[in-house]
């Protein structure tokens, strides 16, 4: 194998030394050494393009759960404002606020209507 200070075309007197075996050993011997070394730099370059499809993808994942948690908490808030505007406000283990009722408003406190038969309780 050549060293790097041995690059470029070799004196005239030096190849006239050399048998044709010895110079197709040479060229054989450069080119397996080439194509070693653009194996080696293809696989670094794969292994950086994965690294980063990779982060890429855990992104892509992250926004995903991100945009799922503000549709859902984004509902939450429309239904509960549908829910005001219409006066019948969740309370909760399917109770209602009965429409026309006071609520907020001073006098008596609302009727709450069950959405339970009586033989659930």
């Amino acid at each position: 194998m050549s060293s790097p200070a041995n690059l470029g075309p070799p004196a005239p007197d030096a190849v006239a030394d050399r048998s044709l075996g010895d110079l197709i050993g040479e060229v054989t011997e450069d080119l397996s050494t080439l194509v070693r070394q653009e194996l080696e730099l293809a696989k670094a370059e794969l292994q950086q393009s994965a690294a980063r499809a990779g982060k890429g993808a855990g992104m892509l994942g992250g926004a995903a759960v991100a945009g799922y948690f503000v549709l859902l908490f984004a509902s939450v808030a429309l239904w509960w404002a549908i829910g005001a505007a219409t006066g019948l406000e969740f309370l909760g283990h399917g109770q209602v606020l009965a429409a026309g009722e006071p609520t907020r408003r001073g006098g008596s406190s609302a009727a709450v209507v069950s959405l339970h038969s009586e033989n659930e309780q």
